[in-house]
């Protein structure tokens, strides 16, 4: 078992402490969060895509916000293992759709122009189908993505919603990203 030096514990107790501050809205814990986890970002970039991109690390940095502002520390989640989980999750899924879409230079670290629009947008009809996987969905697991990607409800909010357990609607979230996974890429 690795055994942690106190500069190390620390440094660690003061990221909870801004990832708290930053939850509650105060801005400059969050530049300095975004300060810190910059490393993890090109790491991850460069882990995924093989290369250093201005375009995946700015993208890269708008989910960190994302996740600063969604962090809740009464989950009794550690902020670190938090961010290092999403943001390698978010340039996985990056890799992903760029794959799908094609653009083998994209992921394979070529310098090929890269576009930010790959990850967050789809086309009308890729925006179409979607909407059509999603009614597809059995009704809670309908009803639970609908809440939580198209209402902006936390996990734990549409858990509340629905009168279900917030394990209990990971679970169903889970399912449901599986399904539409499934269905999408072997249509």
């Amino acid at each position: 078992m690795k055994s942690f030096q106190p500069q190390e514990i620390e440094k660690y107790e003061m990221i909870e402490e801004l990832a708290i501050k930053a939850s509650k809205g105060c801005s400059q814990s969050e530049s300095k969060l975004l300060e810190l986890f910059t490393p993890l970002l090109i790491s991850k970039c460069k882990f995924y895509f093989g290369k250093y991109d201005e375009d995946l690390i700015q993208d890269g940095k708008v989910r960190l916000i994302e996740l600063i502002r969604l962090f809740d520390p009464e989950k009794g989640s550690h902020f670190c293992g938090y961010v290092k989980y999403m943001i390698s999750t978010f340039y996985w899924n990056a890799k992903r759709h760029i794959m799908a879409l094609g653009d083998v230079e994209g992921v394979c670290g070529s310098e090929g122009d890269y576009s930010s629009s790959a990850i967050s947008d789809f086309s009308g009809i890729e925006y179409a189908e979607l909407h059509m996987l999603v009614d597809s969905l059995p009704s809670i697991h309908k009803n639970l993505i609908g809440l939580v990607f198209y209402e902006d409800l936390t996990i734990l909010q549409a858990s509340r919603s629905m009168g279900i357990s917030y394990s209990y609607a990971l679970k169903i979230k889970s399912d449901a990203m599986g399904m539409l996974r499934s269905s999408y890429f072997h249509k």
